[in-house]
């Protein structure tokens, strides 16, 4: 976490926790990818329940960040693509992106 001059809000340890859930996530897998939909189920299964529009967004704040890569290849299905950058942040090298906590050191 970065140090932002005073104590966090629950609210914003929330989201930072959610956006590390989704980086964790698409680093199990083999390619690095995963639609928004599978991305809804994880995060569920940790606890972060959330409407897929509010996944969705957040995809898109993560992309903006240089976390993930998106692509779009039908209407309905968001896929999002872990980025090196992102994969740098899941393993804590180089410097860690503002708004997602920080993973625990193994």
């Amino acid at each position: 976490m970065i140090d932002r001059g005073g104590p966090m809000t629950y609210a914003e340890r929330a989201t930072e926790s959610r956006r590390l859930t989704v980086l964790r996530a698409l680093a199990t897998t083999g390619d690095g990818r995963m639609n928004d939909r599978d991305i809804l189920d994880v995060l569920d299964l940790y606890g972060h329940r959330m409407a897929r529009v509010d996944v969705r967004a957040m995809l898109e704040w993560l992309e903006l960040a240089g976390a993930v890569r998106l692509t779009r290849p039908g209407e309905m299905v968001l896929v999002a693509e872990l980025t090196q950058r992102g994969q740098d942040h899941v393993e804590r090298r180089g410097a860690p992106i503002e708004g997602v906590a920080l993973p625990s050191r193994a």
